[in-house]
């Protein structure tokens, strides 16, 4: 089943949250357990960390002013933790090389899965809220105390607006927004994994992703079968030569 005519600031948030996500993590782990959570493109050099995150604030924006880029791989890390939260919270996880349940492990039984999403409203709340571990850091490190969110009332159609005052706030908001669309790219090569899917069943982030998995999956299936052929060969050889058989 598709996705519904997307508006241009459907696609926009779509694309803000892509990229974000996507962003390269340094090589220092955060914390263990997270690795579950890398990509192809983490790790590579600081300065490919870096630039990463000068293109994304050049076409995106700051996350809020004044926020050091120093920290945006720690913002990375968790909008990809409860990523993979709000999959978890629909059923097992199916996905590339690294499942995101190595993540989850102290996830013991099913009633504290079933906390899952209380976990991820309370993440989110705290962000808005400016209750967020990060804000300490950040703020020792230069940046201004990050301002709250103001909020306006659409009352014809019952709804609270929260009006984003910062690019974090937009991301928080679009990650709840699309929460039943969030994916992970089953090509275990693929650099940009985490995608917002077009339809319940999708599984790769592109067409090329897809085809390049199956090819590697076919690739994989020869190279198995083959030395079972090849250790066929010689046995059914020195039969035909009349070599002595144990019956």
């Amino acid at each position: 089943m598709g996705r519904k005519k997307l508006t241009s600031k459907e696609i926009r948030q779509i694309e803000t949250l892509e990229k974000f996500v996507n962003l390269p993590l340094p090589r220092s782990p955060l914390q263990p357990g997270l690795k579950s959570l890398c990509t192809p493109n983490d790790g590579k050099s600081n300065e490919h960390t870096a630039g990463a995150v000068d293109d994304f604030v050049k076409k995106f924006g700051e996350l809020a002013p004044g926020f050091p880029k120093s920290r945006y791989h720690k913002v990375v890390a968790g909008f990809r933790f409860h990523w993979g939260w709000a999959m978890e919270s629909k059923g097992p996880i199916r996905n590339r090389k690294m499942p995101v349940q190595i993540a989850l492990q102290y996830v013991e039984n099913q009633k504290k899965r079933n906390n899952t999403l209380s976990k991820i409203e309370g993440w989110c709340a705290d962000i808005l809220n400016r209750n967020w571990k990060w804000d300490e850091d950040a703020v020792r490190d230069g940046a201004k105390p990050l301002p709250r969110p103001s909020f306006g009332v659409d009352f014809p159609n019952g709804r609270i607006i929260v009006a984003h005052e910062t690019r974090l706030d937009s991301l928080v908001l679009s990650l709840m927004r699309y929460r039943n669309s969030l994916r992970v790219c089953q090509h275990r090569d693929c650099e940009t994994p985490f995608f917002v899917s077009e339809s319940t069943n999708q599984k790769y982030c592109t067409p090329e992703c897809n085809a390049e998995e199956r090819i590697r999956l076919t690739d994989e299936k020869s190279r198995d079968a083959q030395p079972k052929s090849q250790a066929a060969t010689p046995r059914r050889g020195a039969l035909a030569r009349g070599a002595p058989v144990n019956r």
